[in-house]
């Protein structure tokens, strides 16, 4: 896959995103551990798909780079939150240095000050949906970005062609964008060293309030075509929820009967190359 990618000409996505398998109704299965799900019994797993990005929609998957999954302990602590958070960046890393042409790209749980610094040194380039209210520094002034951006008026519109969960929310938007530079500081530690200068995409639809997404970048946006092209990069994303759907409802993984973890592990790892090849191929 990476050799792949390093040949290829066109832009190269790497697309992150964690899930669970979850094996409620399998109480003879053992070595499992807890969810996301109060209840939940099952495995963590975190995965990493490279597609290739031929603009402005057309994508070709070249399959997974890395994948990893584990299973968490039946006492949770705070270092095992830090150690799951760790791992966007550790996947990264695992795929070596970034060319020119690579971007990573993330929903909201990879807003993490550590993995933008982590990925800014290591030659990355990132589109990453935002999820943190942060204090960010604009033309010299401190600012709350959520509330900021939000006020400003759009620079551009553009037709978004939308896949969602929802069926209310898939089809046809018309969608406002705007951005700014920043100076990005780690959360709630004043006078913290700044990750170099990122970009706040805001873009938003006025006759859906729901539907809106605030991204950081570092890849150059001056101008409306380099906006509207980081918006249709991050909705690529959607590729990692297919993989997801062919491992879980394709494959219906966690309907099998085997009893110990250990050969779950096992079968996911065929499981997950059959299904890449799957999606290339559809």
């Amino acid at each position: 896959v990476l050799k792949k990618a390093h040949f290829s000409e066109k832009l190269v996505l790497f697309i992150q995103d964690g899930s669970e398998l979850l094996f409620n109704s399998h109480p003879c299965t053992y070595g499992l551990g807890p969810t996301a799900d109060s209840s939940g019994n099952g495995l963590m797993f975190h995965s990493c798909l490279v597609a290739e990005y031929h603009e402005p929609e057309e994508t070709k998957i070249l399959g997974l780079s890395y994948q990893e999954t584990w299973i968490r302990p039946d006492k949770k602590s705070i270092d095992d939150d830090s150690k799951e958070s760790e791992i966007w960046l550790k996947t990264l890393i695992k795929a070596g240095r970034s060319q020119k042409n690579w971007v990573h790209v993330g929903d909201r749980a990879n807003d993490i000050y550590d993995f933008f610094k982590g990925a800014i040194e290591s030659g990355w380039n990132f589109v990453v949906r935002a999820r943190h209210d942060r204090q960010v520094q604009i033309n010299e002034a401190m600012k709350r970005i959520f509330p900021w951006i939000r006020k400003q008026p759009a620079k551009c519109k553009f037709t978004l062609n939308l896949r969602a969960k929802g069926a209310r929310l898939s089809g046809e938007h018309t969608m406002e964008v705007t951005w700014t530079k920043v100076k990005l500081y780690t959360a709630g530690k004043e006078g913290s060293e700044a990750v170099e200068d990122v970009t706040y995409i805001r873009t938003w639809c006025l006759e859906d309030p729901e539907l809106e997404w605030l991204l950081i970048t570092n890849l150059g946006v001056e101008n409306e075509a380099d906006g509207i092209r980081i918006v249709n990069i991050y909705q690529q994303r959607w590729l990692i929820e297919d993989y997801h759907k062919a491992v879980k409802t394709g494959f219906r993984i966690e309907d099998n009967q085997l009893k110990q973890a250990s050969r779950i592990l096992a079968l996911f790892g065929m499981i997950a190359v059959i299904a890449t090849q799957l999606l290339a191929i559809r």
